[in-house]
């Protein structure tokens, strides 16, 4: 439905993959996050949005839950944190050692620039070491040159949107064999599947109403499996 080449060869990410998303302001980046969310393994084992950005189409969520720094869930379903940057930086690094000692916990990170790299390294482990660990991550960024290495490194699929700034054209070029010295379709993307070194050209993902509807059906209580399983 999404995809415009190599129909026929395009896989979705794997629960314990972990998944870049790269696009400048207004690209469609974040809409498009938020249809893989919406697609996410949440009814078999906990999913947790990280949120920076207070964004309204995630806060529009229903049966999702809200929870703070103190507590990592384990039970399936949709959660949301919402960080203050610097702020809560030490507790952010805390909560996410939890994450990566505990395992098999989804991670959706919005503007993931803003977590902390410091002191523990927590989220590098987790994105080096999260489809043994069953974590899997997708990342959100409008700015790739700030991003740590690993989100590049360690990433199975990457998607990117236009990109103004030069920078980070130039820092996305030195992971991945993305030509970006023209400009996509509004809301297009390029999709590269890093193991198979295969491209694909994505169209626009549906928009705000049919994707809060897609997580309304699948939040239903009946629809989420009672017992966490490790996938």
């Amino acid at each position: 439905m999404f995809v415009a080449s190599n129909k026929k060869l395009f896989t979705m990410p794997r629960p314990d993959e972990r998944v870049l998303i790269l696009g400048s302001t207004g690209s469609g980046k974040t809409t498009f996050g938020a249809w893989l969310l919406s697609v996410a393994p949440f009814h078999k084992m906990p999913f947790v949005i990280i949120d920076y950005k207070r964004d309204d189409l995630l806060n529009s969520i229903d049966n999702r839950r809200e929870i703070g720094l103190d507590e990592v869930p384990r039970e399936p379903g949709l959660y949301h944190i919402k960080p203050n940057p610097v702020a809560d930086d030490d507790k952010v690094e805390e909560w996410l050692g939890k994450v990566w000692r505990q395992t098999g916990i989804g991670l959706y990170a919005d503007e993931a620039l803003r977590l902390p790299t410091g002191r523990t390294g927590a989220f590098e482990g987790i994105l080096t070491q999260g489809r043994a660990l069953h974590i899997p991550v997708i990342s959100l960024s409008q700015r790739p040159v700030d991003l740590t290495r690993y989100a590049f490194s360690e990433a199975n699929h990457v998607v990117t949107f236009n990109l103004t700034d030069r920078r980070d054209r130039k820092k996305v070029s030195e992971y991945l064999p993305i030509d970006h010295d023209y400009e996509l379709p509004d809301y297009h993307s390029k999709w590269y599947n890093v193991h198979h070194r295969k491209q694909y050209d994505m169209r626009p993902s549906p928009g705000p109403d049919e994707l809060l509807q897609n997580f309304a059906d699948r939040l239903k209580p009946e629809k989420i499996t009672p017992a966490r399983r490790i996938l």
